[in-house]
């Protein structure tokens, strides 16, 4: 009897339980569905902390959907070179040296003009990979009939060990007036395909694409079919790819080019693509082809537009320091607190969703004239601080002849490709107060601050790095070494590649 009262109990405590827990249950879930009426205050916070965990986690998991829609959005540059390549003809006061024009292809030459090496830095400085050679496997196809002079003159193509501190140039040149020994305006066309790409409607396709390079058979296709019989697939951003490779090669004479102009900080993960991808074509020194944002040089088709010495930059300029930026949060490298320190030592304007001024996007042109005729410094700050990672942003400042205060590389990366003495880096100075001291002087010095300028006394500007040439020069080279990359994820984003909002030094 006692027993039966025991388990009575046990059966009515639990009862009892499990009557209050689907009590509170279906409670809960009356107010999170609106079962019942519930307030309305309850509603709109659920909803606000619903849409913030979803927001959160999906920053972390893929933060390029949502970087993509607060900054321009980005595409493959230098897609069309819109140049008249002519013959070159010696003129009055400048003197040209003998390679710039192919008789033979009946083609213009391709150079970047380096008659001031004084203004640029040795590329022997730089990312040091030395204890991470993340080099791709490489060998020259066995059989093939080639001499050691040949294997010279095609290495100097490559990365130099596909190591970037023992590189003495970028290769850009190198690439531009190379003509593969077995080219001829006869050669069969080289088919390449932008995976994934159709919607790009302003990009000629076709012969069209290539028809100014030296190097120009080969065709542009969105066309998916290609996929099978391309020469050349190009995936353009890891964000565009799939978690897996979208297709088998069809064969293993077909390329697979890796392009991306994003920091690894906003790169999918591409650790399924090993052993996939043969070429890399990014900002990266070290990549199979460089692609920078751009490139200061010269065309040796044209002589220089020096302009006159004496001008004085500061003249009728009476603000200091200009900043157009749209993303304010979803970065990495400390950019706005540093801006924000900058502005208690020197007038500093934010112009966009991260400041309280407006010029906007629709009208670049007079934003750009407007720095140009008040201001004497732009911020050119870049969301991510990884290595050789410096964007348009420093493009902007020199357009409109300000002087870049740059944050983002290191400094060995960008003196490596700007004019020395044509900008400053924030790691100079041990604090923001340091270099507001320091543009405070030049604002009222005019000598100072004009020697900022003097690079531009050498006739370098910025010009197109053609690198769809580039490309199409390499599809055609024949003795070129078989190479792909092992490890794909490794070779793009290995440790301290970014790091984050400290010093590099």
């Amino acid at each position: 009897m006692c027993v039966d009262i025991h388990v009575y109990l046990v059966e009515l405590h639990v009862d009892s339980f499990t009557k209050l827990k689907s009590k509170l249950t279906m409670g809960f879930l009356r107010r999170v569905f609106w079962i019942r009426n519930t307030k309305w205050q309850e509603k709109v916070f659920f909803l606000a902390v619903v849409l913030v965990v979803f927001v959160t986690s999906m920053i972390n998991i893929q933060p390029q959907l949502f970087v993509s829609h607060l900054e321009p959005k980005l595409t493959l540059h230098n897609m069309f070179a819109k140049k008249e390549y002519v013959t070159v003809q010696a003129r009055e006061g400048f003197s040209f040296t003998e390679k710039y024009h192919s008789t033979k292809l009946n083609e213009s030459s391709f150079c970047l003009d380096y008659s001031y090496p004084g203004t640029r830095t040795d590329f022997t400085v730089g990312f040091d990979r030395t204890e991470n050679p993340l080099h791709p496997i490489m060998y020259f196809p066995p059989g093939v009939d080639i001499s050691e002079e040949e294997k010279k003159r095609i290495l100097r193509l490559l990365p130099d060990g596909f190591l970037h501190t023992k590189s003495q140039s970028d290769r850009v040149y190198q690439q531009l007036e190379h003509v593969p020994r077995t080219y001829s305006n006869n050669s069969e066309i080289k088919v390449v395909y932008i995976w994934h790409l159709e919607q790009w409607k302003n990009v000629p396709t076709g012969l069209e694409f290539f028809k100014h390079c030296k190097v120009n058979r080969c065709s542009l296709t969105h066309d998916r079919a290609a996929e099978k019989t391309a020469d050349a697939i190009v995936f353009a951003n890891s964000g565009h790819l799939p978690k897996s490779p979208p297709f088998q090669k069809s064969s293993d004479k077909q390329i697979a080019i890796l392009n991306i102009n994003e920091s690894p900080d906003r790169s999918w993960s591409m650790k399924k693509y090993n052993n996939f991808f043969n070429w890399t074509n990014t900002y990266r020194v070290d990549s199979t082809i460089y692609d920078p944002y751009f490139k200061i040089g010269r065309e040796c088709w044209n002589p220089p537009d020096v302009p006159k010495s004496g001008r004085n930059y500061a003249e009728g300029r009476t603000k200091k320091v200009a900043w157009m930026v749209s993303n304010c949060h979803i970065v990495k490298s400390g950019r706005l607190e540093y801006a924000r320190e900058l502005g208690k030592h020197i007038q500093v304007d934010i112009y966009g969703n991260c400041g309280t001024l407006s010029c906007p996007a629709s009208k670049h042109r007079e934003c750009v004239e407007m720095t140009r005729r008040d201001y004497k410094f732009y911020l050119s700050f870049e969301n991510h601080k990884c290595h050789d990672y410096f964007t348009e942003k420093v493009m902007n400042a020199y357009d409109a002849e300000l002087i870049p205060i740059v944050l983002g590389a290191r400094k060995e990366d960008y003196a490596q490709v700007l004019p020395k003495h044509s900008y400053i880096h924030v790691e100079d100075f041990s604090s923001p107060k340091e270099l507001g001291e320091y543009l405070n002087l030049l604002d009222k010095n005019d000598t100072l601050y004009n020697e900022y300028f003097k690079w531009k006394e050498t006739g370098d500007k910025i010009i197109d790095d053609l690198n769809w040439c580039r490309v199409c020069t390499l599809l055609h080279e024949t003795s070129l070494p078989v190479m792909w990359y092992e490890d794909i994820q490794q070779w793009w984003k290995p440790e301290g590649v970014c790091n984050g909002a400290k010093n590099w030094n």
